[in-house]
């Protein structure tokens, strides 16, 4: 499975994604769990409390205001009357209603019972209780009533110490404050789970917090281990080969874009090291060559005032030839055999021409292979700065890198298109020189026919005198053409092999082995 960089940096960031989404979902948990008992105790326990509170405190002042209204206030309208009355009449429904709607609320969330529970005690305290008040209210409505025997009889029994109606507001009170102590304690259980989940949450954000950055420090740890040892050696592999040094190699099996740069780096290398090699040993057989050719010019040169000396001679024994025939033959015969070596020399000559503009031109056409390889290189680092860019901090490094990689094509361009240049120089001159030397083939050629017919037509030597006379100035003219040929091929030797110093003295910067 080919892991890339990319995805490393998603499994990181999944992992701590993973632990942040946990933690926000235990929070989000948490906070819905401490809303609902916060709502719960806030719209549900603490109304309900003051309520009954409320209505346990208003039953217990009835029981007061009861006993003062048989015993005591004998006259109406007095103020407890009043207060009995109105807590008969408008503070318990107020509370009642109160209470009804928050028994709503506990049909949601009724664990104590309460909706239940409710209906029964205001019954008890509507139909029983205040009934039973309202009853005796009505029949004590006057002082005279007060004097009534039998009434009294009736009504004081009931409000008296264990009377019915006190020990049935006794309960109910009981009853109240029993449910009031439920709630209370059910509040309490609540608070309680409140600090509960605070205190596990504190302690999960703390946990998670931890587990959280020990997760990136794993990741940041991993990432580094991954990516910056690799891109470490990858930038000492650059420097080696930017000092010249092309027989190293950077192992690193991977299967990320970092292998691929190495490979990439690896392949260049390579390429490189073997146009090198080709240059080397190209500039090895230049060097050769130019030496062949320096030899062949010095010995062309030495063959040129040879002929000279010998066409002196000739010209020098023209007026002899007709006393001496023989001796006239033996020179004959002796230029004869000159002019074939020289016509050998000169294919000679011609061929290792031949065999030197081949050469240059594969100089040539290895040297356009290096400015190609090195217009490549040049986008190759244009695209890794890119890239490096890209990367930002993490890839400054390497945009370095990138960027001597591209000073180095650079700088192999130019040679190279310098090579080429003076190469084609020297192959024009290398084609030029051979075209003189096949054009001065057929005329030695000629020469050497003419020099064979004066040898069979010795007899006929004083009639062509002349003829002759004019042959040899027309040789030494020759001969001067080649001398100068001769000396212009030496030159050309020399620059070859200057040019060929010169690629030697470019290559040594190279370790290939």
């Amino acid at each position: 499975m080919r892991v890339t960089i990319a995805k490393r940096f998603t499994l990181g960031i999944v992992l701590i994604f993973v632990g942040v989404l946990a933690n926000i979902v235990y929070t989000s948990y948490v906070v819905y769990k401490n809303k609902k008992l916060n709502e719960l105790i806030a719209q549900q326990y603490q109304p309900t409390r003051t309520q009954l509170v409320q209505l346990s405190d208003m039953i217990r002042a009835t029981e007061m205001l009861i006993r003062s209204w048989v015993f005591i206030d004998r006259i109406s309208d007095t103020p407890d009357k009043q207060a009995l009355s109105d807590i008969i009449h408008r503070q318990f429904p107020a509370i009642d209603e109160q209470l009804q709607l928050l028994s709503l609320r506990w049909k949601v969330n009724d664990t104590l019972n309460f909706a239940q529970w409710y209906p029964s005690i205001a019954k008890d305290i509507q139909k029983k209780l205040f009934t039973s008040y309202t009853t005796i209210m009505e029949q004590l409505n006057s002082p005279e009533v007060y004097n009534d025997p039998l009434v009294m009889m009736q009504i004081v029994p009931r409000v008296e110490y264990r009377g019915d109606l006190l020990v049935l507001a006794d309960s109910v009170v009981k009853n109240i404050e029993s449910m009031n102590r439920r709630i209370e304690q059910a509040e309490n259980r609540c608070r309680e789970d409140m600090a509960m989940f605070f205190t596990g949450f504190f302690r999960m954000a703390l946990f998670s917090g931890i587990i959280i950055m020990l997760i990136a420090v794993i990741v940041a740890s991993w990432l580094a281990r991954t990516l910056l040892l690799p891109m470490k050696h990858t930038v000492q592999f650059a420097r080696q080969i930017k000092s010249g040094r092309l027989n190293v190699h950077i192992n690193e099996n991977r299967s990320d874009e970092i292998g691929e740069m190495i490979d990439t780096l690896n392949n260049m290398k390579d390429q490189l090291a073997g146009i090198i090699g080709d240059i080397k040993e190209a500039t090895v057989n230049m060097s050769q060559a130019s030496e062949e050719i320096l030899h062949t010019a010095n010995r062309l040169s030495s063959n040129a005032s040879q002929q000279a000396s010998f066409v002196e001679e000739i010209s020098a024994s023209i007026e002899q030839m007709t006393a001496n025939t023989v001796q006239n033959a033996e020179h004959s015969r002796h230029i004869r055999e000159m002019s074939i070596l020289i016509s050998k020399e000169l294919e000679d000559v011609g061929s290792t021409a031949r065999k030197s503009s081949e050469s240059m031109r594969n100089i040539a056409e290895k040297i356009d292979i290096i400015s190609d390889i090195a217009f490549q290189t040049n986008l190759l680092a244009l695209n890794a700065a890119v890239e490096a860019a890209r990367a930002g901090e993490n890839g400054k490094g390497f945009a370095v890198v990138a960027s001597e990689v591209r000073k180095l094509a650079e700088r192999s361009r130019i040679a190279a298109d310098e090579i080429i240049t003076l190469t084609h120089t020297s192959l024009v001159v290398s084609e030029n020189s051979n075209e003189q030397i096949q054009k001065i083939i057929p005329q030695i050629l000629h020469h050497s026919q003419l020099v064979d017919e004066m040898f069979h037509a010795n007899q006929e030597l004083k009639v062509t005198i002349e003829h002759i006379n004019h042959s040899a100035q027309q040789l030494s003219q020759f001969t001067q053409y080649v001398a100068q040929l001769a000396a212009e091929l030496h030159e050309r030797s020399k620059q070859i092999d200057t040019l060929s110093e010169k690629f030697e003295r470019t290559t040594a910067f190279f370790i290939l082995n």
